[in-house]
């Protein structure tokens, strides 16, 4: 009977083992990631962003003019290498609420394609990335689109209006803040 004891106690803690090791080894990146330091995090936490977008169609001229809302949401971490990161959000006023860091629209919507641009969001315009990442923004953000069914990459304004007939008449974003990071 001790014997079988034995045998038993053995066998538990050999499965304990392993179970534990193979638990270090799946949680082991959160368990790194969870004790790296945390980022900086921004003294100005929320912006609104006007811009005008202006673009001919079809000989029509189309005005849109709306704001960019960013908000900072947070430290996140990621379970790779990046350890702890800043959490961003940004949408448009006119669509409500989003759960991405960039900002998208809709172009133009007809029988077959839908053409969303880019604005950039909320890294930009509350200067994280002028801060961390000045070589990112040298030039501002550039308007890009992309269409539902050429999805697979961003189309340039010069492609939107060979293959779209779409003539981008002047973009003007609104400049991202100074922002601090503490």
């Amino acid at each position: 009977m001790k014997s079988w004891k034995k045998t038993m106690i053995m066998m538990i803690s050999i499965i304990a083992v392993v179970v534990a090791s193979i638990s270090l080894l799946l949680f082991s990146p959160w368990i790194y990631s969870f004790f790296q330091p945390t980022p900086p995090q921004p003294v100005i936490k929320y912006g609104e962003f006007p811009f005008k977008l202006e673009y001919e169609i079809n000989g029509r001229i189309v005005v849109v003019e709306d704001t960019i809302i960013c908000k900072y949401k947070g430290i996140g971490v990621s379970f790779g290498t990046e350890g702890k990161y800043l959490k961003w959000e940004s949408y448009l006023a006119s669509e409500g609420k989003s759960s991405t860091d960039t900002t998208s629209g809709c172009l133009l919507v007809d029988d077959v394609n839908q053409i969303y641009f880019s604005l950039s969001g909320a890294k930009y315009y509350l200067g994280y990335l002028s801060e961390y990442y000045p070589e990112l923004i040298a030039d501002g953000p550039n308007f890009y689109a992309f269409a539902t069914n050429d999805s697979d990459r961003w189309l340039r304004p010069d492609e939107i209006l060979n293959k779209y007939s779409i003539r981008i008449i002047s973009f003007e974003p609104s400049p991202p803040i100074q922002n601090t990071f503490k």
